[in-house]
């Protein structure tokens, strides 16, 4: 997995002493420190789908079940690709009130962290089925794994900064009152159907799969001693 450098955050904001005549909490102060970084997804998946539409509803029938069996074969055919058959409809379609034709559907879900062989595949299935779209992801020890390291990251900066304000106010010593600690990604690539379909090349796939940014927050209250 390839990992971008790691950018590093840190915000603070200074609360104003809170004095209490009942001995209650003062000098406390909030603070905030955020850690980040780039990372590559590596999970891919992508839905397609055949439809027909015509006046035969057996032989429509029959010519979706065709193209999808044939998508599942060129799938199963590679193994780090899972496959997985989707929704399946029948629609009629109307003019004037009346049944004219008919349309059926299926669809089918490839998920992946191999995308070299995603995208030869993906290549493949076009001359059977559509492209509906495709989306790319952390897979979830790609995504413990960011997430434990950033959290390391995020506390040690939150440490530091309070030691840091402690001694910059001259107290001798802190003591955290409260912490919290989240998570969270931007929002994952999505990549359309027009889109996905000029993905097939290699060198344009692979700008499509991107980065997402991971971070992990550090909120908490250090209270001056």
């Amino acid at each position: 997995m390839r990992v971008s450098q790691l950018l590093l955050f840190l915000t603070f904001c200074l609360s104003l002493p809170a004095f209490s005549d009942n001995n209650g909490p003062y000098n406390r102060i909030h603070l905030t420190a955020n850690a980040e970084k780039k990372v590559e997804n590596d999970i891919i998946t992508a839905n397609l789908y055949a439809e027909v539409q015509g006046e035969d509803l057996a032989k429509i029938s029959e010519e979706v079940n065709r193209r999808i069996q044939e998508g599942m074969r060129l799938a199963k055919s590679y193994r780090a690709i899972h496959v997985q058959s989707g929704n399946y409809s029948t629609i009629p379609v109307y003019k004037d009130s009346k049944i004219i034709a008919w349309r059926v559907r299926q669809s089918i879900e490839l998920e992946s962290s191999d995308i070299t062989s995603a995208s030869s595949l993906l290549g493949k299935l076009q001359n059977v089925l559509a492209l509906k779209d495709m989306r790319f992801t952390l897979s979830p020890e790609t995504r413990t794994k960011v997430e434990d390291e950033l959290s390391a990251d995020a506390l040690a900066a939150f440490e530091h900064r309070a030691s840091l304000i402690t001694e910059q106010l001259h107290h001798k010593h802190y003591k955290i009152v409260e912490i919290q600690i989240h998570s969270g990604n931007n929002p994952q690539p999505y990549v359309p159907l027009a889109r996905a379909n000029m993905a097939m090349d290699t060198d344009r796939f692979a700008v499509i799969t991107s980065e997402q940014t991971s971070r992990v927050t550090v909120i908490g209250t250090i209270e001056l001693e």
